[in-house]
């Protein structure tokens, strides 16, 4: 598709080809609940349990926001470099994965010192963002109800 010359309809067709949103990526539900369990397990998994309660309180943060507001799009943009988030999530095994789990993609905006960010794409199903949050919600207060309790394996 070689274009010569003025073609302004042309280019914006060649735009909107190779430019316009991907549609998000249809994951197996089944496929979905594994990788958000996993990234659970290793968010439980981290021996300072407020380190992993911070990560689970800032997530359902996020997923609270994007659910109140659904069409805001400061709450579906997450910077990785965001005090926050870079420490209380992306620092915390199963952080990232948990994210990814619940439909945020990794979008890295370009080599020109611009920060990768975790982007919730528009036509994200926000049902799984919801059973997420549910999830989330029951670790947190098994994680604050046994902070002290230590589990023998």
């Amino acid at each position: 598709a070689e274009m010569r010359g003025a073609n302004p309809d042309g280019l914006r067709q060649l735009i909107i080809q190779h430019a316009g949103e991907k549609p998000a990526v249809k994951v197996d539900p089944a496929a979905r609940h594994k990788q958000q369990r996993d990234a659970l397990a290793a968010l439980l998994a981290v021996a300072d349990k407020q380190r992993s309660h911070a990560a689970v309180a800032t997530i359902i943060k996020i997923i609270a926001n994007v659910l109140s507001s659904p069409t805001e799009p400061k709450y579906r943009a997450l910077k990785a470099e965001n005090k926050a988030v870079k420490e209380k999530i992306l620092s915390c095994p199963g952080g990232r994965q948990l994210l990814l789990a619940a439909g945020f993609e990794e979008k890295d905006v370009g080599m020109i010192a611009r920060p990768e960010m975790l982007v919730l794409p528009d036509n994200a199903d926000l049902t799984q963002l919801e059973q997420v949050r549910s999830a989330l919600e029951d670790v947190a207060s098994h994680l604050t109800g046994n902070a002290t309790s230590v589990s023998s394996q």
